[in-house]
Order: structure tokens, then sequence, then C-alpha cells
């Protein structure tokens, strides 16, 4: 047990380590080019510099729209087309919300449309389902990972009738 035990811990050390550089990257986002801070300090109000803790999801969208729109050659630049269409110029924050939340949107459709059948045959919950927190881990490391790239984007084959059968082997 004690091994066990200190296995677990090594292995959520190395999490937190690899962690830090995406962490790194998104805090670098934010304060170079959203140029919103993570602390607050008075000389902040005096540069017109956000904090963090402070700004609203408007301002936020604001300055994601600001700053795409200062770089309209590189929104779209190595970026894969779509369908054959690239992403739309213009965000709103409906589009900004969506693509954060496109992995949960996708498991709550398979979820409504009964891909997913989490009902359990016990006689007390009768046809009611069943999602337990390490059920939906399953299901992000075995589903979710399979669609989605590294990127959050949806894969290409996914988009496509004709790798239907050979995703559904998959």
């Amino acid at each position: 047990m004690l091994w066990s035990f200190a296995l677990f811990w090594m292995i959520k050390l190395l999490q937190y380590v690899v962690d830090i550089q995406r962490l790194r990257e998104l805090q670098n986002f934010y304060y170079y080019l959203l140029e919103i801070r993570d602390v607050f300090h008075l000389s902040s109000l005096a540069h017109n510099q956000v904090d963090i803790q402070t700004i609203s999801w408007q301002e936020v969208v604001q300055k994601l729209m600001r700053l795409r729109d200062a770089n309209p050659n590189t929104a779209n630049h190595n970026r894969p087309k779509l369908n054959g269409l690239f992403s739309k110029q213009r965000m709103d924050a409906h589009d900004i919300a969506n693509r954060i939340m496109r992995k949960d949107n996708y498991f709550i459709a398979m979820i409504n449309r009964d891909v997913l059948n989490l009902t359990v045959p016990v006689p007390i919950l009768k046809t009611r389902p069943l999602l337990t927190k390490i059920l939906e881990w399953n299901i992000n490391l075995c589903i979710m990972k399979y669609v989605f790239d590294d990127q959050g984007q949806v894969r290409s084959a996914f988009i496509k009738d004709a790798h239907k059968r050979l995703l559904a082997d998959g």
C-alpha cells in the first residue's frame, strides 16, 4: 500500500510539472497580449492595466476581438481548413464561449442523443442514468481524447462520413 501511495504521488507530481509549461503559456498570453495582470497593484490603476480578478467577461471578449482585429493575417495562419472554409474573421462572446466549452458541449450532446448509454441495471435506480466522476474521466480519456486533437479541434476524420466505419472500429 505504501509503495502504491508513493507511486500515485510521484505520478501526480509529474503531471503538475508537465502542466507548468502550459500554464506559463496561458499566463504569458493574458499578461503580454491581453494586458490582464494576475495580481492587483495600485500602480496598475495608473497604467490602465486590468486585474484578472476584477475584469468582466465582456472586457476579456473585447480584448480578444481587438487582438484578433490587430492581427488579421495571423488569425488564420497555419490553421487547417474546416470543410474548405477558414474560421470566421470576427469573434463574439458566443464564439469564444463555444470554443472554451467545445469538449463539454460534445459530451452533453452524446448524452442527450443517447450515444452513451449510462443506465445501470440496478432495480433501485430503474432506468435512471448514472454518471460518476470516475466514469466521466474514463469517457474523457477514451472518447474525447480520440475525437479531439491536442489543440482542442475535432479531428478532420470525424467530419467526413467516408471515415465512419473506420472510426466506429477505432
